[in-house]
């Protein structure tokens, strides 16, 4: 049976529950794609890689926190909603997606936990897909005049710089989550992948 998340998107729990298998950045679509900036499909290479240091998860692991650290379920909240807050939100002036705001929210009260591991992998499938769209079309130039407002705590942005400070974040969570699964026999493989889009 299908079940609606909060977003109205209809998911089997089945197919989720038990491994990280919602297919969260549609690898085979990414093959296909052309990318106009480098830099966007630099995007979409980490998503991969965000993908690869994720799957085989099951529920239970995802939801643990294991040696007193995050759950796995909330650093792929946190990942995804640096891209949501920072790009969906800030440059876009679109409302964040619901299910990644009320996990993040909630990490003052409960550090680090998360509550429900299928909602959040089709939260963050959801929210690449509008971001993708978004991002897709853009040029090398409309990345570097594309100007995020001004926070409390510092001045406007370029997206160009957003999008690198995103792939840094990725990837320093990435070794995070890759070296703990190591510990727990769980080896993902190195990173990063080969970049195809990128290059």
């Amino acid at each position: 049976m299908l079940e609606r998340t909060s977003t109205g998107s209809r998911v089997n729990p089945r197919a989720c529950e038990h491994e990280y298998a919602c297919n969260v950045s549609t690898v085979a679509a990414e093959k296909e794609a052309t990318v106009t900036a480098k830099l966007v499909g630099a995007i979409f290479d980490m998503w991969r890689d965000v993908d690869r240091c994720f799957e085989g998860l099951s529920g239970e692991d995802a939801l643990k926190q294991h040696t007193g650290g995050s759950a796995f379920a909330w650093t792929l909240v946190h990942i995804a909603g640096f891209e949501d807050g920072q790009i969906n939100v800030r440059i876009r002036g679109s409302e964040r997606h619901p299910v990644l705001l009320d996990q993040f929210e909630r990490f003052r009260e409960t550090p680090g936990q998360a509550d429900s591991w299928v909602a959040i992998q089709q939260a963050v499938a959801d929210m690449r897909a509008e971001l993708r769209t978004y991002l897709d079309a853009l040029t090398d130039e409309q990345l570097a005049t594309t100007m995020a407002p001004p926070t409390r705590n510092g001045p406007e942005q370029p997206l160009q710089y957003l999008l690198w400070r995103d792939i840094a974040h990725a990837y320093y969570h990435i070794g995070e989550v890759a070296a703990k699964r190591d510990q727990l026999g769980q080896r993902t493989g190195d990173y990063p992948s080969a970049w195809e889009h990128a290059f």
